[in-house]
């Protein structure tokens, strides 16, 4: 994964800056990989799809064609659907007519304008409720699909749920490394100021701390940000 294709970092989480995976282009274009196969696998399978939420907003991640993005979309403007159902709900769902969608009209309308009377819809397992997501596949004709075709979309769900879980953790261990790397600099910078004013002061280790900290209250700024001054003004910058 290239540093290029790093994505933005989110707020906090938990101490720690967790990237946006919907971001990651790499994680795209290797979803759109397994939504190309999943089409062409599925003997009856018109569009495929993957879909990711992420902190309550879905993106289609990857897709074999322009007609399973408009599905996807037709169910996020309304935030209801059988992929984002799946997702939420951890369950397959099977339509075998999607005329009988009555619980999501905007789907209903919008299979019928691309000519789609079925759909799979199966969840991935990511193991938490800021992550979900599922794989997509819509066939043109009604009761398009067998049960061997929803045991073959569940196949390619997990192989992109061990995509996704992969990437998660690859930004959670360089977040952390990168904090850690934070942290220590932070502290060196701290223990070098401190041996400043033991210098210049005479002053013991835990004196030196008190004196940061004392002085940190009295600016208003983060002891490492007043460790840092003292060190510019040493070194006459």
């Amino acid at each position: 994964m290239s540093d290029s294709a790093r994505p933005p970092t989110a707020p906090p989480s938990g101490g720690i800056a967790v990237p946006l995976l919907t971001d990651d282009t790499n994680l795209r274009d290797a979803l759109t990989r397994i939504a190309v196969l999943g089409h062409e696998a599925v003997p009856a399978c018109t569009a495929a799809s993957i879909t990711l939420i992420e902190r309550g907003r879905a993106v289609t991640m990857g897709s074999s064609n322009d007609i399973a993005v408009d599905l996807d979309d037709a169910q996020y403007r309304r935030d209801a659907g059988p992929c984002l159902a799946a997702a939420r709900e951890q369950r397959t769902i099977v339509l075998h007519d999607a005329k009988d969608a009555a619980a999501w009209p905007e789907f209903r309308a919008a299979s019928a304008r691309a000519g789609i009377a079925s759909s799979i819809s199966v969840p991935m397992t990511l193991g938490t409720d800021a992550l979900e997501g599922g794989v997509n596949i819509y066939g043109a004709g009604g009761d398009a699909f067998a049960p061997a075709d929803v045991i073959l979309t569940s196949t390619f769900a997990s192989q992109a749920t061990a995509v996704v879980l992969n990437t998660r953790a690859y930004w959670t261990a360089a977040e952390l490394a990168r904090n850690l790397a934070v942290a220590l600099e932070t502290r060196g910078a701290i223990e070098r100021a401190k041996g400043v004013l033991m210098g210049t002061l005479g002053l013991t280790d835990d004196e030196a701390f008190d004196e940061l900290r004392k002085r940190s209250q009295r600016e208003n700024r983060k002891v490492h940000d007043v460790a840092g001054r003292i060190l510019d003004e040493t070194s006459g910058r």
